[in-house]
């Protein structure tokens, strides 16, 4: 498969340094599998990659403001951030950059009402963000989450303005339309607990991670053709990560009337998963799936959290 298969994916990928190495090997790992060309298939030019040295918070920033330039309604986008979360006094969630100062976090690291802001410039219809991180879900409970997902569609000219000190990157050409790429809609957050809970930092990946990435890869694809898709990323996520640490950490995820569109390109067989294992989480998950042609349009749910297993 040639990258240009996946011509309209555009992700960033952010590894801080207050979690251990592990948060470089999560960043990395996560840019090989979505620039892969046997597997995501996603142009090495519309991915960036921030490692912990890089990962200031200018840096994770501009590079969202990149995204924002880059971007058009057609676009997939993935934003992955592996690295501290931080619940300040405020009440706020923090993610800490490489310069944060976790004393200080509201002057030195992201909120997650900023980063929320920042995502809502980007154009695409179809935006996935996942966070690992500790305390990850509260970035969901506490409502930030809420308004990225309430966004399906910011406003195209708002969404190019460059900052008054950035500089004027080339825009990305336009791609042509891709049969499928084009399908569906939505924002979704995946994150890799539970406000209570901590993200196992393993080695050489975070649990969390190393089951994104076996997602992105195909494990446990259930639905057909030459995509991994929403459901199969989160179908198996909640179900692994759980299980892998049995049951102390549990991933959640948001989105408002989000329909299952295409994550990655897939060019290989799926690999065996039993779908019995999440049956209870797709009862009630919030990935809708395309409407019929002769149904008629449904009216999208009112947000939703949903965290597997209570």
């Amino acid at each position: 498969m040639a990258a240009e298969d996946f011509n309209q994916g555009f992700a960033l990928t952010i590894g801080t340094p207050f979690n251990f190495s592990v948060t470089a090997n999560d960043a990395q790992a996560m840019f090989d599998v979505l620039v892969d060309d046997a597997k995501c298939a996603y142009p090495t030019g519309q991915v960036i990659r921030l490692l912990p040295a890089e990962s200031t918070r200018e840096a994770i920033r501009a590079a969202l403001w990149r995204l924002a330039n880059q971007t058009t309604p057609d676009s997939t986008v993935v934003i992955f951030y592996s690295g501290h979360g931080e619940l300040g006094s405020d009440g706020m969630f923090y993610i800490a950059p490489q310069d944060g100062d976790l004393l200080k976090p509201a002057q030195t690291c992201i909120s997650g009402t900023e980063l929320a802001e920042r995502i809502k410039k980007i154009a695409a219809r179809k935006l996935l963000l996942i966070l690992d991180c500790c305390h990850a879900g509260a970035a969901v409970l506490a409502g930030e989450s809420l308004n990225i997902v309430s966004a399906s569609l910011p406003d195209a000219a708002a969404a190019a303005a460059p900052p008054p000190d950035a500089g004027a990157p080339a825009q990305a050409p336009a791609a042509p339309a891709v049969d499928g790429l084009s399908e569906g809609f939505g924002r979704v957050v995946l994150a890799a607990a539970r406000i209570s809970e901590s993200s196992n930092a393993d080695f050489p990946l975070s649990v969390f991670t190393e089951a994104v990435v076996k997602a992105l890869s195909g494990e446990g694809k259930t639905s057909t053709g030459g995509f991994v898709r929403l459901s199969d990323l989160i179908r198996f996520v909640c179900a692994e990560v759980p299980r892998a640490t049995v049951g102390t950490q549990n991933p959640i995820f948001i989105s408002t009337g989000a329909t299952d569109f295409p994550v990655a390109r897939f060019s290989g067989p799926p690999n065996k998963f039993d779908p019995d294992q999440v049956d209870a989480v797709l009862a009630r998950r919030e990935l809708l799936p395309p409407a019929e042609p002769d149904e008629p349009a449904k009216p999208a749910p009112a947000p939703a959290v949903v965290s597997p297993g209570g």
